[in-house]
Formats: C-alpha cells, structure tokens, sequence
C-alpha cells in the first residue's frame, strides 16, 4: 500500500452543494477537513444552471428542514457577498396543493391558495390548469453556478483535486485517492452518483 501522504480530521467526499456546505460548516467550527473533488466543484450530481427551492414536501419533518434551510441559504448569501436563491414564489397545482398549505402554515411558512386568475398574474407563460394553486411565498430558483463557485471559493486551498478510489474504515480511515491515500478521523460522503460505489467498497449498507 502506498505511504499515506496526508492525513485531516474530517475527509469530505464530493465537492457539489452538499460536500461544500459541509466544507463551510466545519471551518466554521474551527475542524481540519479536506474536500475531494475528481473534476471541477459541482461537476456531478449539482451540475446546472438552477435548481427548484420549495417547501412544498409531503412529510412535516421535510418542511420544516426547508424552512430552516431557506434560513441558511440567507445567511450564505449574506456571508458570501452574492444573491443564490430566487424569491419568485412557486406554483404547485393539483390535489397536492391544499394539504401542502396546512403544512406549510403549521411550519410558519409564507403560503396561500390563490386562484387562476392570480395564477397567470403571477406567472405570465403559465396556462392556468383549473382549480386553486398553492404560492410557496419564499420557494424559487436556486442559482447552482453562482452557489458552487462562491462556497468554492470559500473552501480555499481545502478543496482538492482527486478521485477517491476506496475507503477502508478504521481509526484513523484510509481514504484511497488518485492523489495518493489520507488519513481521516472521520468521512462525510457526499458523492452523488459515486455513493452507492463507495460504501460498497468500505462495506457499508446505505
């Protein structure tokens, strides 16, 4: 096996919104920690233009880690010096839309029902399907270029440019790379695409 050439305290796998917002989360708290990234930051799975915020989700639990999130997105875009997420409502139509406003509102989340007419006032190119609409007030797009190049940024000379080609669990875990293998007290696998391989390789059920 190789010589171990490095080793931090928590090795980040996968470098889209997901490895990067732990990125920034664990500097914050003041944790050594590295982020590996086989391409460029958001490449895989967050690869994109925009993505959909909403807080329209099916379970309680979910709408309430929106709205906490869409408090998180906040404060990045303050931190960050730049505008990430969108604030131009989101439409959801049909036989969803109305137990989405019970648990929205249990949750505190600016939303209502509002009505065709209101629908294509709203959104010009929308056809108005019929029926009430649930407005997700503070729902909108997420800029995903924008997003990932300023928490690239702010992951700094901790984002490395490697492929990770096995973990093997212990303590300290190996983590093999195409950079050559680290040691980590603790993994954090935000892979994407490449998850289901990697917890496979380390014999993890997920």
């Amino acid at each position: 096996m190789a010589r171990v050439r490095r080793s931090t305290d928590v090795a980040v796998v996968g470098a889209g919104i997901n490895g990067l917002a732990t990125a920034l989360a664990l500097a914050d708290r003041g944790i050594d920690h590295r982020v590996f990234e086989a391409a460029r930051p958001g490449a895989g799975q967050s690869a994109g233009r925009t993505r959909l915020f909403r807080h329209g989700h099916r379970t309680q639990e979910l709408v309430e880690l929106a709205r906490d999130a869409l408090v998180a997105w906040g404060e990045w875009e303050e931190r960050l010096g730049v505008t990430l997420l969108g604030r131009q409502g989101v439409l959801v139509t049909g036989a969803e839309a109305e137990p989405h406003v019970a648990r929205l509102g249990r949750a505190g989340v600016a939303a209502r029902l509002v009505q065709p007419p209101e629908q294509e006032a709203l959104l010009p190119l929308l056809r108005a399907p019929g029926g009430p609409a649930l407005l997700d007030e503070d729902g909108g797009s997420i800029d995903v270029r924008t997003s990932i190049r300023a928490l690239a940024g702010a992951a700094g000379e901790r984002l490395v440019t490697a492929e990770v080609f096995g973990l093997v669990p212990g303590d300290p875990t190996l983590v093999e790379t195409s950079e050559g293998i680290w040691e980590a007290g603790r993994v954090v696998l935000c892979a994407g695409a490449g998850l289901d391989s990697l917890t496979r390789v380390a014999g993890l059920e997920v």
